[in-house]
């Protein structure tokens, strides 16, 4: 995770601020690459391979990470568990996009003209100095453009294609990324 990223979060439960705990940074970027958002509510949740988890079941869906850091962790979160009358609606839209954006998610140069297509009357000059927010970024085709085009970009998806566009943007300074769900 990116320093810039913790000024741009807030918990979903709260709109408080979190708290970021370091386990492990990147000796190359600098970015931590694992640890904790935590927030004064109770809240907390995993930086995993950079990417901050804001999902109440993270801890299932990184059973390694929660292991390797259990004495860490706080007694709530690993309780915490996907539950409600939506969690198997949750599951099955995170599972399918997760497939579906990870098998197909090489980067092809038609996506630029795509991208085009989908913002006219905009083009590149817009970008430069904006952020923007790509909420079910998938693998990350969009992120991509709109910050080659010089806009700071957050990428947000509930699945794990998150981490396809962690592959295809990580060269990109301007780019953060965030698994977390769209209705938290």
């Amino acid at each position: 995770m990116k320093g810039r990223l913790s000024e741009l979060l807030v918990c979903p439960w709260c709109a408080g601020p979190f708290e970021l705990e370091c386990f492990s940074r990147s000796e190359r970027t600098c970015e931590v690459t694992e640890g904790l958002l935590r927030c004064q509510c109770g809240r907390a949740y995993p930086i995993v391979d950079t990417i901050p988890r804001i999902l109440n079941d993270a801890l299932a869906l990184f059973p390694e990470f929660a292991k390797r850091y259990a004495e860490r962790l706080p007694p709530a979160m690993t309780a915490a568990r996907l539950g409600g009358v939506d969690a198997d609606v949750i599951r099955r839209t995170r599972d399918s996009f997760g497939y579906q954006w990870t098998v197909f998610s090489d980067m092809v140069s038609d996506f630029r003209e795509n991208f085009l297509q989908y913002i006219h009357p905009l083009d590149e000059s817009f970008f430069p100095g904006k952020v923007g927010l790509d909420v079910g970024c998938g693998f990350g085709r969009h992120l991509y453009n709109a910050a080659t085009f010089g806009a700071e970009m957050v990428g947000v998806d509930i699945s794990a294609a998150v981490d396809a566009a962690r592959r295809n943007t990580q060269h990109l300074p301007n780019v953060h990324l965030v698994q977390a769900n769209l209705y938290h």
